[in-house]
C-alpha cells in the first residue's frame, strides 16, 4: 500500500506547490522557491514546463532510488540545514549521492566529512567508488589511504572481489597509488626492483595474447588500460589531423583568393595602361 504523508518544513506547509515523489510513493509537498534557491537542478526542473497532471496544480519531481527517509531528509536540509549524527550515520551515503545529484554544495560537504568519518576496512572499496561518482577528492584520498595501510584485509572484503570482477580500472588505480606511496616512502627515490617489476608486468602484458586466462598479475589490467591510452592517442592525433586539414583548406581558400584578386588588379591595371596610351597617341 502506498504511504502518503504531508511531511511539514519550515513555514506552513498550505504554502507547497511542488509534490516530491519518492521510491515507495512518498509523498512530501514542498516549496517551488525554496527548493529553486538551494539547488540549480531543482531550479531547472521547476522551470520547465509542466505536464498536466490529473487536474492537480501542484508540480510532481519524482526523487527515485534512494530510501525515502533519506529525501526526507534531504529535502528538509534545503529549508534549514541541519543533520544529526544518528541521519549522518544511517543515510550520509545517500545524501551525499542526492547532494551531489542536485549539487548542494553544503550539503556534501558536510556529507564527505561526514562518510568519511565513518569509513572502514569493510565499505572503504564501496566508498572509493562513491567518492569516484560525485566527484568528492577528499573523501577519495581518505580511502585510498585506508586501503593503503590496510591492504591485506581489505583484500579479503568482498568489496574488493566485487571491485576485481567489475572495475578493472579502479584496481589498477588502487595499485598504483599504493606502489606510488610506496616509492616516496623508499628515502622518497622509490624501490628499484618495484620500478623493474611494474617495467616488466607492462611489458608482458604488451605481448601476451590471452590476457583473459592469463596468470600473470595485472596482465589483463595493463591491457585494458593500454588500449584505453592507445584510442585516447588515437582521438588526439585525429583531432590534430582534422585541424591541420581545416587550415590547409582555410589557407588554400585565401590563397585562391588572393590570385583572383591579382588578377583582376592586372587586368585593370592593364586596361588603364592601354586607354592611357590611346590618348598619347
Amino acid at each position: 500500500m502506498a504511504i502518503l504523508t504531508a511531511t511539514k518544513h519550515d513555514g506552513d506547509s498550505l504554502n507547497a506547490d511542488v509534490v516530491i515523489i519518492t521510491t515507495g510513493r512518498r509523498r512530501i509537498p514542498a516549496n517551488s522557491g525554496i527548493l529553486a534557491s538551494a539547488s540549480p537542478v531543482l531550479t531547472n526542473i521547476i522551470e520547465k514546463p509542466s505536464k498536466s497532471n490529473g487536474g492537480s496544480s501542484k508540480r510532481v519531481i519524482k526523487i527515485l532510488g534512494v530510501p525515502c527517509d533519506a529525501v526526507s531528509i534531504f529535502v528538509r536540509f534545503l529549508y534549514s540545514p541541519s543533520l544529526t549524527e544518528k541521519e549522518m550515520e544511517k543515510y550520509g551515503i545517500h545524501l551525499l549521492a542526492l547532494s551531489h545529484v542536485y549539487m548542494v554544495a553544503q550539503l556534501k560537504q558536510r556529507c564527505t566529512k561526514g562518510v568519511g568519518a565513518r569509513v572502514t576496512v569493510e565499505n572503504v572499496v564501496d566508498v572509493l567508488q562513491l567518492a569516484r561518482l560525485c566527484d568528492a577528492p577528499d573523501l577519495w584520498l581518505k580511502c585510498m589511504r585506508l586501503i593503503h595501510t590496510k591492504f591485506k584485509t581489505v583484500e579479503q572484503t568482498e568489496g574488493w572481489k566485487f571491485l576485481q570482477e567489475h572495475d578493472p580500472f579502479l584496481e589498477l588505480d588502487i595499485l598504483q597509488f599504493i606502489d606510488d606511496a610506496e616509492l616516496k616512502r623508499v628515502d622518497g627515490k622509490g624501490c628499484l626492483r618495484c620500478k623493474r617489476m611494474i617495467q616488466l608486468l607492462r611489458l608482458h602484458s604488451s605481448v601476451c595474447d590471452q590476457s583473459e586466462s592469463c596468470r600473470v598479475p595485472l596482465c589483463r589490467q595493463f591491457k585494458k588500460r593500454g588500449e584505453k591510452e592507445k584510442k585516447m592517442v588515437e582521438d588526439t592525433k585525429w583531432k590534430v589531423l582534422v585541424r591541420r586539414v581545416a587550415s590547409a583548406k582555410a589557407m588554400s581558400s585565401l590563397s585562391q583568393s588572393k590570385k583572383n584578386k591579382s588578377e583582376v588588379l592586372l587586368k585593370e591595371e592593364a586596361e588603364d595602361f592601354i586607354r592611357i596610351r590611346k590618348k598619347l597617341i
